[in-house]
């Protein structure tokens, strides 16, 4: 199974070892919204929501939430997960790449794009349609994966040549899905390039 598509076997919005992962992430969102935005309510993004444990704060916090993933299971966990707070968003089942393509240019105050673009055939394509739907000013937030996550993984396996390959080659395919790791000048150099700036650098986890 390829480790990478782990996500999409359970709720992430209720899974209790998802919950420091997704306080991480929140407490980050909420503070930088509150220092750009103040209380003002906004047009929010979640490009890849799962089972919407990013989106429904979110939504519950009075934003105006649309909520995008492909796996018709994930979205319609987060419908339920919705329905149970009693709050309203936008939840679409899609390629995450053609929808974001319909949307219109600067209609979001802050985009969301978590656990998405490391496992993304195509992730510098994806990251400039993000920055071509963020509003000015505006937030992105979006995680990315150093070489050493990958490297871990194929090591506790002991399978040598994965690692060696990952250290090599920055994007490709294991485990029959897609890789990519980005060290903190290239993700630098990636906001730069979409006209970005990049206020934070934050590490998740251990790597």
């Amino acid at each position: 199974m390829n480790p990478l598509n782990l996500l999409k076997k359970f709720d992430m919005f209720n899974d209790k070892t998802e919950h420091f992962y997704g306080k991480v992430y929140l407490d980050k969102i909420f503070s930088s919204i509150q220092t750009e935005f103040g209380s003002k309510k906004l047009r929010v993004l979640d490009a890849g929501c799962q089972a919407g444990r990013i989106a429904i704060p979110l939504a519950e916090a009075g934003h105006t939430v649309i909520a995008i993933d492909s796996d018709v299971k994930s979205i319609k966990m987060a419908r339920q997960n919705a329905e149970i707070k009693n709050v309203k968003a936008n939840f679409i089942v899609g390629d995450l790449t053609l929808e974001l393509e319909k949307l219109e240019t600067n209609s979001f105050d802050v985009i969301v794009c978590t656990e998405v673009l490391y496992s993304n055939n195509a992730p510098d394509k994806m990251f400039r349609q993000l920055a071509r739907l963020l509003a000015r000013p505006g937030l992105l937030f979006s995680s990315h994966r150093t070489k050493y996550y990958y490297v871990s993984l194929a090591l506790l396996k002991k399978d040598f040549d994965t690692a060696l390959l990952i250290l090599d080659k920055s994007s490709g395919v294991i485990d029959g899905g897609s890789y990519n790791w980005q060290n903190p000048a290239e993700i630098r150099n990636l906001f730069q390039e979409n006209d970005i700036g990049l206020q934070d650098l934050k590490g998740v986890g251990l790597f």
